[in-house]
């Protein structure tokens, strides 16, 4: 074999065995937070012992410096024999020179960790964190939360032991102001988001907000952690119903709301309108440009580091707009199911069409979002 192929495939090794060390010891950091729950003493105890690390870099984003020598004990040398343990059972499946370039990298970290006291890049303190990017790699921001939220986002590297649990997305507990709750998806989406616990309040359109006039939604918006805007119109209003209200309510929302330690959210419905075409026909005309239109926002927002953006795009389901071939309590079952793991793009689709139209957002946009309204 070419001497390059040797090196390509002798570093894939590495990778999997380094990957595979993490991911044995979230599954194992899962544990931990779960003896904390246990009934047995001795489990309580083993529990405890983790959560010196939580304390160490507390919920508020504080590192407690005194405590780096328990932190040290307790959880850094722990997680460092984790790793070891799972490289050497690598032994089996891959070469014994890539289990112990891993382990010396593994060393290395630990070492580095050690001489700076703890404080790494994923254990400093932060006085407000941007939103997360997209993607299977644990950002600081991801791991942060964590200790904001210890019953969540258990990732270290990889967010794969996220996508198992559902442990993504914080939701319980959380305040959240949804839009549209009268409609097929926005019921179905307020009941769900019930079930996950979390506070579900729901303006009315025509008495809580009107086109332009969204004053008495102030007092809600600002209490709110969570902004869901699942309002919309097929046929009358559509621009200011799918597109308007949606960047006036936006925006009011960034500017009403209290910068906190960790972003707002704001979760916005789609379609694949986006990127489907009409066929000819024009009654949906009016529908598909409005879509088209907010979507050159929802890109902006996409990116935007005060708020965590989450675009929600749907194949066509059973409304009063119409029939479809799912329902839409499917859909928010299935919507939930991907926001739990941490998805920023939230695809429910038969078609496949939404998964096309992801590749559009991953790159910024530079249109402005006054003209986008304007337009």
């Amino acid at each position: 074999m070419p001497k390059g192929l040797l090196l390509l495939e002798y570093a894939i090794q590495v990778l999997i065995i380094g990957g595979l060390s993490t991911l044995f010891f979230d599954f194992i950091h899962v544990v931990f937070h779960l003896c904390l729950k246990s009934t047995n003493s001795v489990l309580r105890r083993i529990g405890r012992w983790h959560l010196v690390h939580h304390q160490f870099l507390n919920s508020r984003l504080e590192i407690n410096a005194n405590l780096w020598p328990d932190n040290l004990i307790y959880h850094a040398i722990p997680e460092f024999l984790i790793q070891i343990i799972a490289c050497l059972f690598c032994l089996f499946f891959f070469s014994a020179s890539a289990v112990f370039s891993t382990i010396v990298i593994e060393a290395w970290f630990f070492l580095l960790s050690v001489y700076r006291r703890g404080v790494d890049r994923n254990h400093s303190p932060v006085k407000r964190l941007p939103a997360c990017s997209n993607g299977l790699l644990v950002t600081p921001e991801y791991h942060a939360l964590h200790h904001v939220f210890p019953e969540k986002y258990f990732g270290s590297v990889s967010r794969l032991i996220d996508y198992f649990l559902g442990s993504g997305c914080q939701i319980a507990r959380k305040k959240i102001m949804l839009t549209g709750a009268s409609g097929a998806l926005g019921s179905a989406l307020k009941l769900q988001l019930e079930k996950a616990g979390a506070l579900v309040t729901t303006p009315r359109f025509g008495v809580d907000y009107h086109y332009e006039d969204y004053e008495k939604i102030i007092p809600l918006l600002k209490s709110a952690d969570i902004l869901v805007l699942c309002h919309g119109s097929k046929y009358q209003f559509a621009q200011q119903a799918n597109c308007d209200s949606f960047i006036a309510i936006i925006e009011l929302y960034k500017q009403v709301k209290v910068p906190a330690l960790y972003p707002a959210e704001v979760w916005a419905v789609g379609s694949e309108i986006e990127i489907q075409p009409c066929f000819g026909r024009k009654k949906i005309k009016d529908y598909a440009s409005s879509k088209r239109n907010f979507a050159r926002a929802a890109r902006v927002y996409f990116h935007e580091q005060d708020i965590l953006y989450r675009h929600m795009i749907y194949s066509r389901f059973t409304s009063s707009m119409g029939r479809g071939f799912m329902s839409a309590d499917f859909a928010a079952r299935v919507t939930l199911f991907l926001i739990k793991r941490g998805f920023k793009y939230i695809p429910v689709t038969y078609t496949g069409l939404a998964f096309l139209n992801y590749f559009r957002y991953l790159f910024k946009t530079s249109h402005s979002i006054l003209n986008i309204k304007q337009n």
